[in-house]
């Protein structure tokens, strides 16, 4: 990600960032990772919509592996059927929060090409003709099907005379699909097992059931209950991160604001390891010794990239995308500010065979280091024994796995090249 250039503006602990950018091709990196990871969450912080949007942008996840169920009367995901080709860049699913709607906090886009850029070339002029035809496509989709609108929404699309799905499409446009319209989307790949895809798809699932019934309905709050909190919490479901509680009371609630481009810089900082794995302290922070033991694997090790889908500006007759990113920043040591000047000024970030190598050295070094069970449990007398035992077992096959899937992936890249 080489910056042409950026600046911040910092008033007390708040931190806007303006940045602009240029970036591997879309093409590149989902080639790679396509190839290489067939299951993989791809956790997107999406830029702010001009002439219309709010400053904080939207967040969205795609998720590889995962489709529509085609079958259900409202909102639903499962994992994609046998016959679907998982090196296929659409065999996957895009989830995306809607604060319009009452009975679900979530609709559901298939394919990454249409999600992100509208099933059109990113050469392809933005005029009146392209723009009527995505709308047909998201309904055709039935991407709204089953959901029903906030009273407000319900009044506005009633003044309107437009159906239900229309007024949907309309105003979905540019963020809940067809996002490149609008957007620039800055992104994080993660590589995840099928037993965390399943289990997030479990926890989108069990989210829309609990709306199904008229006397529970979703409240979006742009503070307490947001995009980013579900995106979160779903890949919180499949152990990478930990979950955070929604709706709670103003100002409380403020304590725990989410933002789209603080949980994109919180996943690339996470997935870019700079320190070699100890695996006493792996074992003593809760949320990486239950994923371990969960999946087999930390939350975080090798494969995690970020990347920048740019906006379609090419005749673009309804936008003005821009690449304007707002992060709230509360530490003292400005560590959101120093996270984003590392993945401007360094490749590692969003370089796939960087990362990968970069890994190696860390894998291989952590490995080298690692002592028997009985000399650290001897060392360390407070660890419980009968669950470390486990956890040090899963750790030495995961580290080992780890070396040998790097070693492969490089190989691979290497002769693509």
């Amino acid at each position: 990600m080489h910056s042409q250039y950026y600046f911040f503006l910092s008033i007390n602990s708040l931190l806007i960032l303006i940045i602009s950018s240029t970036a591997q091709a879309k093409g590149t990196l989902h080639l790679q990772y396509d190839k290489l990871y067939p299951l993989y969450a791809q956790a997107c912080a999406l830029t702010k919509m001009t002439p219309s949007g709010t400053i904080f942008g939207h967040a969205v996840l795609y998720l590889k592996g995962m489709c529509r169920d085609e079958t259900a009367d409202s909102p639903r995901v499962k994992i994609c059927d046998s016959e679907i080709d998982l090196k296929d860049p659409n065999s996957g699913t895009m989830i995306t929060n809607l604060r319009k709607i009452k009975n679900a906090a979530w609709v559901a886009v298939q394919g990454a090409d249409f999600a992100f850029d509208g099933g059109i070339d990113s050469q392809t002029p933005l005029t009146p003709v392209v723009y009527e035809d995505t709308i047909q496509k998201a309904i055709v989709q039935n991407i709204f099907k089953g959901v029903r609108l906030r009273a407000r929404w319900e009044r506005e699309r009633q003044s309107k005379g437009l159906s239900q799905d229309r007024y949907l499409a309309e105003s979905s446009l540019g963020t809940d699909f067809a996002i490149s319209f609008a957007r620039h989307s800055y992104c994080t790949y993660i590589p995840i097992t099928q037993l965390q895809l399943l289990d997030m798809i479990q926890y989108l699932n069990r989210v829309n059931e609990s709306f199904l019934y008229p006397s529970q309905k979703y409240h979006w709050n742009p503070v307490s209950n947001n995009c980013t909190h579900l995106v979160k919490n779903v890949l919180a479901a499949g152990g990478i991160t930990s979950f955070i509680r929604t709706s709670r009371p103003f100002p409380i609630s403020l304590n725990y604001a989410e933002f789209p481009s603080n949980l994109f810089l919180e996943m690339a900082e996470k997935g870019h390891p700079k320190d070699d794995f100890n695996i006493v302290e792996m074992f003593q922070n809760e949320a990486t010794k239950n994923t371990l033991l969960r999946h087999g694997h930390p939350p975080f090790s090798h494969g995690t990239v970020a990347g920048i889908l740019n906006a379609n500006e090419i005749e673009n007759q309804y936008f003005q995308p821009n690449y304007n990113l707002f992060v709230l920043d509360f530490s003292l040591n400005r560590k959101q500010e120093k996270t984003f000047y590392e993945m401007t000024k360094k490749d590692d970030f969003t370089s796939l065979v960087l990362n990968l190598n970069n890994s190696k050295k860390i894998l291989t070094t952590s490995l080298s280091k690692l002592n028997s069970y009985s000399e650290i449990v001897e060392k360390n007398y407070k660890l419980n024994r009968s669950e470390f035992l486990e956890f040090y077992n899963k750790y030495q096959f995961w580290i080992n796995a780890a070396i040998l899937e790097v070693e492969n992936n490089l190989q691979i890249l290497e002769r693509r090249d």
